[in-house]
């Protein structure tokens, strides 16, 4: 099998009081086994929607898919039976939730809400989940795994629930995992500590990995490749390696010109100016035109493709100025 995931102009929308609008468009990407792809861009641009709508976690009401196929495994997930994505999610396919404190059950002791998934996806006892996830709290360097599995989350600190979460998601070793933003919430040690410890996890379980993250900082550490994205599209992929040597589109290079570096004056930073825009005043043509320092090179009205680089298949570009 090429690619365990192929999502192909995947359209999500929403509905407001005045109508539907969308909050992703023509999104596309494929992901091989054993890889990891970093998606990247400001809050609000549309990367945990595109996690939720693949996962099958939009709401019922209040949200459709309009457009496109997300093969995972050959299989069609925006097409198939709700029961069926049931079983696949939480087992082949999982993800490590934003915010651990949230995510996680407080009325419930974190050992038994791993054991939970073992017992309920992988038809073992009761014992065997619970000695499985005494297992997975090992592997996640839970210290004490047979005193922690009682404790309740408020007993942990934000770094043991994010690793509670990991160990939750890789319950059933899974072939895919949606990891939305897993270091958000924590100081930069432990961010260290879970980088690592992920990808330790998905080289000893060959398993694919999309992580979400508007950190650029942290990219070049986790992601074999980049999907940059801007207002619900993906202006720029590339190996990781190219888009940091050379980005092409101006938004890339604008998120890596507002990153603080070591070896630049913190004068050298520069912010991007204005905002990005709301579902419900989405520009016709190119989304980045009110805020690109090339606007006066392009067209507005024009809505961009994203296409191939002349000299690298694997570097693509949503811009104008770029075909």
């Amino acid at each position: 099998m090429k690619y365990i995931l192929e999502v192909k102009n995947l359209s999500t929308a929403f509905k407001l009081q005045s109508g539907w609008y969308r909050a992703t468009t023509d999104i596309s990407f494929a992901l091989r086994q054993n890889e990891t792809l970093a998606v990247v861009g400001e809050s609000g641009c549309g990367k945990s929607v595109t996690a939720f709508s693949l996962m099958g976690l939009l709401p019922e009401h209040g949200s459709r898919i309009d457009s496109g196929s997300a093969l995972f495994k050959g299989e069609d997930l925006l097409t198939m039976p709700r029961e069926k994505l049931r079983k696949i999610r939480g087992s082949a396919m999982t993800m490590i939730f934003q915010e651990p404190m949230t995510s996680l059950n407080p009325v419930l002791t974190v050992g038994s809400q791993i054991a939970e998934a073992v017992y309920y996806h992988m038809n073992v006892g009761k014992a065997a989940a619970k000695k499985r996830a005494l297992e997975l709290m090992d592997m996640v360097k839970i210290p004490d795994p047979k005193n922690r599995y009682n404790d309740y989350p408020h007993h942990l600190s934000g770094g043991m629930c994010q690793r509670i979460m990991i160990a939750m998601s890789l319950a059933c070793e899974p072939d895919l995992v949606f990891a939305d933003e897993p270091t958000t919430a924590l100081d930069v040690t432990i961010q260290a500590q879970m980088i690592y410890l992920l990808n330790e996890l998905k080289e000893k379980q060959q398993m694919s990995m999309v992580f979400i993250t508007h950190d650029l900082g942290v990219v070049a550490h986790v992601a074999d490749r980049v999907a940059v994205m801007y207002a619900g599209t993906i202006v720029e992929t590339a190996p990781v390696a190219d888009l940091f040597a050379d980005p092409r589109h101006p938004y890339t290079r604008a998120l890596l010109k507002s990153i603080p570096r070591l070896d630049k004056d913190n004068k050298d930073i520069t912010p991007i100016q204005g905002m990005v825009p709301s579902i419900d005043n989405m520009p016709e043509g190119c989304r980045f035109f009110a805020r690109c320092e090339k606007k006066d090179q392009c067209r507005p009205d024009e809505f961009p493709q994203l296409l191939p680089l002349k000299n690298s298949s694997n570097h693509q570009v949503r811009c104008l100025l770029c075909e």
